[in-house]
């Protein structure tokens, strides 16, 4: 989907309640008024019921296209600047409502809001394609951007009018007709071949898969069925073969790669969980070719180039360089590690295997490194010199040292304490979420936490923004980590009065006496992980579907890898920039910039 001046709905922004388009009937003028209760996902909106969503997309096409026709109709009669916010605030008012349906279908557990929102996204999908082929906005646009123009515009607002016309001809603005119809029929079929991408994976998070293990791992057995049992129910001991289940969560699945001795049973894992979903094969390849369709329609050689255009290495021969150089400078470093785990394979085998199957493995075998072998073989080096299974109870021994500190709840404290050390703002916990706020049942009510985020000026607290964390994994919610910033902040508009008539606001004489005022727009956002509750619970087989998980929710239950406690503070940095943010266009907020910056920046 196409960033435009509708921007990106997975990055998310914000919704300005800018240009009040109001009509003189008491109705409508309710609606706008501040309600009793805070809607979905902490929102002022009256976002209550799954209908609620279709009703806020309704009123916002309505908004979008009465700014569209004023704009048709004034631009000339009024100056740059309040031009582009018009055209920021029609990106607004898509965003308001598209970002909030974007995170709603990823994380509710009501089915009726999923549909409604997949509605909502397919109707603003539409609206969007719309909008980025409209000539008469492009043409408003293409006058500002101008040399001659570059002095009359803040840095901000000439980079915002130089980024929305980068957009507009990135999604082929100078097409005919007819040819943007094309267009249009490709994005759709990108779209498309996305979601059901997406889906599958989704999907396939919710079987649960068997792993027969062989002779070489009956001491592993026991240990790993144990371990596995605190999260996924496991077969019946009373069968002589040893089997365990597993889904295929690569958090699970690398730590059982990593200590089985059996390359029989790495390689049948490997192929059985490493390349799933099998549905994603044709839909992996549907996918390619529709982007490399859109791509080279739009005259760009590939997809790689459409999509990074917008990045600080904006161009493919620069991450190539990049590979390039990364590559010549660890070369020798891992042509060492590699002769080294090649030894170290050659030797395991010698060592362990033979004295089993003497004759199960050629030379040829023993010497080549698989994709199965390579975490087995980094993993277990160090220990090279033990026999048995003694490497893998030293590594459990180890994480069972610090695990007292890798409990969920800790380490949510070692965010408040690094929030306040480093930044001095104060993470405050809101104890009693509104149920009308909620994407999750009341059963599930204690996995959600809310925080508001405040900065100490003198001797008051300014509200900084607002975070959700969604940390339990649950059936059909989003599998992996990701941030979604509801709102985001940037400068909101305020009209001289709330509640006057359209003719009122969008009089040009008000506006070019700028009768109107600025205000910080607090920023909104939920962070959602999928991390496994360790409880002890009786389950049943019938649970193997994905539902295992306890319906108590205690955060001491879930217990962290450091894998886990990484993504946990590199969600949480992203959080951070969103709530940093102070721009005067929403369209530049957050975590709107070049995915290169935006991630980069979290790993360091």
């Amino acid at each position: 989907m196409s960033q435009l001046l509708f921007p990106n709905h997975t990055r998310t922004s914000l919704s300005c309640k800018l240009l009040k388009l109001c009509r003189n009937n008491r109705k409508l003028l309710s609606f706008y008024k501040k309600p009793d209760k805070l809607g979905l996902f902490g929102l002022h909106e009256r976002l209550y019921e799954p209908n609620d969503l279709l009703r806020s997309a309704n009123r916002a096409t309505e908004r979008i296209n009465e700014i569209r026709n004023y704009l048709r109709n004034h631009s000339d009669s009024i100056s740059y600047s309040v031009r582009l916010i018009y055209l920021d605030s029609i990106s607004n008012e898509l965003c308001c409502i598209m970002d909030v349906a974007e995170c709603c279908r990823n994380v509710h557990m009501d089915p009726e809001f999923i549909a409604k929102s997949e509605s909502v996204f397919s109707q603003l999908s539409k609206l969007i394609l719309e909008l980025n082929s409209d000539k008469q906005l492009y043409s408003i646009l293409n006058d500002i951007v101008t040399v001659e123009n570059k002095s009359k515009l803040t840095d901000e607002e000439y980079y915002f009018a130089f980024d929305l016309l980068r957009d507009f001809k990135m999604e082929g603005i100078h097409l005919d007709d007819n040819e943007k119809k094309h267009l249009q029929n490709l994005q759709g079929r990108v779209v498309e071949s996305e979601t059901l991408f997406n889906q599958n994976i989704v999907n396939d998070k919710n079987y649960c898969i068997s792993i027969p293990l062989n002779i070489e791992d009956k001491q592993n057995y026991q240990h790993l069925r144990n371990w596995l049992g605190n999260y996924i129910p496991q077969p019946s001991t009373s069968s002589k073969s040893m089997i365990l289940h597993c889904t295929p969560d690569r958090r699970f699945l690398a730590p059982i790669m990593n200590s089985l001795h059996s390359n029989q049973s790495r390689k049948s894992i490997w192929f059985e969980t490493f390349v799933q979903p099998i549905a994603n094969f044709s839909s992996f390849s549907s996918l390619v070719q529709n982007r490399h369709k859109l791509a080279n329609y739009l005259d760009y050689p590939n997809f790689l180039s459409k999509g990074i255009i917008k990045n600080v290495a904006n161009q493919p021969e620069q991450i190539k360089e990049l590979l390039q150089s990364l590559s010549e400078t660890t070369k020798s470093i891992a042509d060492e590690e590699v002769k080294k785990l090649r030894s170290f394979k050659s030797q395991l085998n010698s060592s362990i295997f033979s004295s089993i199957f003497p004759t199960a493995m050629s030379s040829k075998t023993i010497s080549d490194l698989n994709p199965w072998d390579i975490g087995y073989l980094q993993s277990n080096y160090s220990s090279q010199n033990n026999s048995g299974t003694a490497f893998y109870h030293e590594q459990e021994d180890a994480y069972q040292k610090v695990k007292a500190y890798l409990s969920l709840s800790v380490c949510m404290d070692g965010i408040i304490l690094l929030t306040k050390q480093l930044f001095n703002l104060e993470m405050e916990e809101v104890d009693e979420i509104g149920k009308s706020e909620m994407w999750v049942s009341a059963e599930e009510q204690t996995t959600v936490r809310k925080f508001q985020i405040f900065e100490t000026i003198g001797n008051s607290q300014k509200l900084l923004g607002v975070v959700f964390f969604d940390c339990v994994q649950r059936a059909n919610k989003f599998p992996g980590a990701a941030h979604f910033t509801v709102r985001c902040g940037c400068d909101k508009i305020t009209w001289e009065s709330d509640f006057q008539p359209k003719e009122f606001f969008l009089n040009k004489a008000k506006i070019n006496d700028h009768s109107v005022s600025t205000e910080n727009q607090t920023p909104i956002v939920v962070l959602t992980f999928s991390f496994h509750r360790s409880s002890q619970t009786t389950r049943t087989q019938e649970d193997l579907s994905g539902k295992y998980y306890s319906q108590s929710s205690v955060e001491n239950d879930i217990c962290l890898s450091l894998q886990d406690l990484e993504t946990l503070y590199h969600e949480w940095g992203h959080a951070l920039h969103s709530i940093f943010s102070r721009t005067k266009f929403q369209h530049l907020s957050g975590t709107r910039g070049g995915s290169d910056y935006i991630e980069v920046s979290q790993f360091l």
